[in-house]
């Protein structure tokens, strides 16, 4: 699969329509909490996330239900698979594995079930099965493809002595 292909299969998904996106931006911490508690008690994390990157997962977590919010509230496809894409790279290039999201995102679904309304978490349970189908694709792509934000980043700039 390349990159646009994921582009026109973000642009089928249907944007979560939360009535409770404040709900979800206010427990975020609380959400990242557990989600990071539920990983820690897992015999095979470091083998997940490679060595010394508790602190690294723990942030992750936190980033990633405030994103999740943020979809809630303002979803477009290209920005979604973009950064779905960096998110990918820069935690492969910290030590993470591919297997980690087969875990993290069942685990953080679950955790977001126990937090919202069940017609908001049904909405938001789209974006999860999403992204559960299409992992393995923002693996292989990342590989060989950096995201805009990396192409557009200032470390992506060669020459330049601004």
């Amino acid at each position: 699969m390349s990159i646009e292909e994921l582009f026109k299969a973000a642009e089928q998904l249907s944007a979560p329509k939360v009535t409770s996106d404040i709900v979800l931006k206010e427990q975020a911490e609380i959400m990242a909490s557990l989600l990071t508690a539920r990983l820690l008690k897992r015999d095979d994390l470091e083998e997940l996330i490679g060595p010394g990157n508790e602190g690294v997962m723990e942030n992750n977590h936190l980033n990633h239900f405030k994103y999740i919010s943020t979809l809630a509230d303002l979803y477009d496809p290209k920005s979604f698979v973009e950064t779905v894409l960096w998110v990918v790279r820069t935690y492969i290039g910290r030590g993470f594995t591919p297997k980690y999201w087969k875990v993290m995102l069942p685990e953080a679904q679950s955790v977001i079930l126990g937090h919202l309304a069940k017609e908001d978490s049904v909405q938001i349970q789209t974006i999860y099965t999403w992204l559960e189908k299409y992992i393995d694709d923002f693996v292989q792509i990342s590989r060989d493809t950096t995201s805009f934000y990396e192409r557009i980043g200032p470390l992506t700039r060669t020459g330049d002595n601004d």
